[in-house]
């Protein structure tokens, strides 16, 4: 995958809505901020996303975009497996961590 070149543009995916492609980074942090704050409207989540997230110039990675315990196959104790790429895609690289944070807060 290290030969895969990411899109131009950035794109964030849900459920329940696709926003995007964003022509920056900033654009993508906002809307993922926005998305938190829907879902959970603390403050503290939010002030702590908007710290995190605003760095710009973060790399962008090919990500699963839906890693959990779930989606990991496991043969005699090493990972077999990995399954569910529907999420996957190039994100930012902080995308997994935020991820999770948003399906189990």
């Amino acid at each position: 995958m290290q030969f895969l070149t990411p899109p131009s543009r950035y794109v964030a995916e849900s459920q329940d809505y696709v926003k995007g492609p964003f022509d920056s980074e900033e654009a993508f942090n906002d809307a993922i901020i926005d998305a938190y704050q829907s879902k959970a409207p603390k403050r503290r989540i939010k002030n702590f996303l908007s710290g995190m997230l605003s760095q710009s110039k973060h790399q962008i990675v090919f990500t699963h975009g839906d890693l959990r315990p779930q989606n990991i196959m496991v043969n005699n104790g090493s990972v077999s497996g990995i399954l569910d790429w529907e999420f996957s895609g190039w994100y930012p690289e902080y995308w997994e961590f935020s991820k999770a944070l948003y399906v189990w807060k």
